[in-house]
């Protein structure tokens, strides 16, 4: 099968790229005696789970969860806030047969996952979510309802406190290599200082689990932690690209797009890319790097330089000159094929079911089914 087989828009894996970035998150990891454990978010599709050395997998949602589990993994971490409107979905996967594990960060959820798992009798693994960097959900290791909130799940007969879980988020705004470093032993250390404070209230805290795709690659120091989570690194993107977590020939992942009109007045090419297959997600801001909505190439990979998708609609995508340079739309013809490399690849792959597989630069060689 080739390209133009393929009814656009559509999202093509380089496989030798995706095995390329597998290996050398595992080559890294080989330097540590610690557990792995993909996020399975990104990918949402077995196949690719098969190639990865992870031990269990980490999920954003339930659906997810039922996915993996209905393909043999057991080892699940739900590392999205429990909200109660999940509690029996949860219970029913334990009761299945899963080890799911969730997480919490305030006594109020606690209390009512406590009440529930009472009614059911059915024990939960529990996680305190940990803010390390002032980014989205977690408690602070400092605010003494931290320590509250690891006694009053201890104190249930089928909470199990797992340990602490935190998400460097911040890594994803970084202005350097360097920084993200920092950033990285900001998160061990907040992690590794959380898990000592519950310890020393005479608190079991066997797993400290922490994770993002630049601060896993880029920690040299793993002292105290038990486990890792990384998730976009098997694609990467252009926020990767940016942050310098990778180089344009490790992105595996693109949308292959149609030209379906122009408008020459406004110097502008239509796609067939718009947000429902690239997301409108503008991944980080890089004064020296403006790509907007996606890096266009041709179906060969070949960057167009003066080129960038400068806003997207529904199913519409416009691309425009990043310097203002006049467009030759004779070499942009109705239905001729280009390939976007989106921001952020896991918005963009959530948005299809089918990864076509891109094998030695040659031909599609297959596809994989995905959730």
């Amino acid at each position: 099968m080739n390209f133009e087989q393929i009814e656009t828009p559509a999202l093509i894996l380089d496989k030798n790229i995706l095995c390329h970035n597998i290996n050398k998150m595992q080559r890294h990891l080989n330097n540590f005696q610690i557990k792995f454990r993909v996020h399975g978010k990104t990918a949402k599709c077995m196949e690719i789970i098969k190639l990865i050395n992870t031990q269990g997998i980490t999920v954003s949602n339930l659906h997810e969860a039922e996915y993996y589990f209905s393909h043999g993994i057991k080892d699940i971490l739900y590392a999205v806030g429990i909200a109660p409107g999940k509690f029996d979905h949860v219970f029913d996967l334990i009761r299945r047969g899963a080890d799911l594990s969730v997480i919490v960060d305030n006594t109020a959820a606690a209390e009512m996952l406590s009440e529930k798992s009472n009614q059911k009798n059915i024990p939960i693994l529990v996680y305190i979510e940990i803010d390390c960097d002032q980014r989205r959900g977690g408690i602070d290791p400092e605010d003494p309802e931290f320590i509250s909130l690891g006694l009053m799940i201890n104190q249930n007969k089928n909470l199990k406190l797992q340990g602490v879980l935190t998400h460097a988020g911040k890594s994803y705004q970084a202005k350097s290599i360097q920084e993200i470093k920092l950033i990285a032993k900001q998160e061990r250390d907040c992690a590794v200082n959380a898990a000592k404070i519950l310890r020393n209230q005479g608190l079991n805290c066997p797993q400290i689990s922490i994770g993002s795709t630049p601060t896993v690659l880029f920690n040299q120091n793993f002292q105290g932690i038990s486990e890792v989570r990384a998730g976009v690194y098997i694609f990467n993107d252009l926020t990767m690209l940016n942050l310098g977590v990778c180089t344009p020939d490790e992105m595996a992942l693109s949308v292959l797009g149609s030209v379906i009109g122009h408008q020459v007045n406004r110097n502008q090419i239509i796609t067939d890319t718009g947000w429902m297959s690239l997301s409108s997600d503008r991944g980080i801001v890089h004064p020296e790097i403006p790509l907007n909505f996606g890096l266009v190439t041709d179906i060969d990979g070949n960057i167009y330089s003066d080129l960038i998708v400068s806003s997207v609609n529904q199913e519409h995508g416009i691309i425009s000159s990043k310097n203002s340079v006049k467009i030759d739309f004779n070499n942009f013809p109705m239905g001729k094929l280009i390939r976007i490399f989106p921001n952020h690849a896991c918005a963009t792959a959530a948005r299809f079911r089918r990864y076509y597989l891109w094998e030695d630069k040659k031909e599609i060689t297959g596809f994989w089914e995905k959730i």
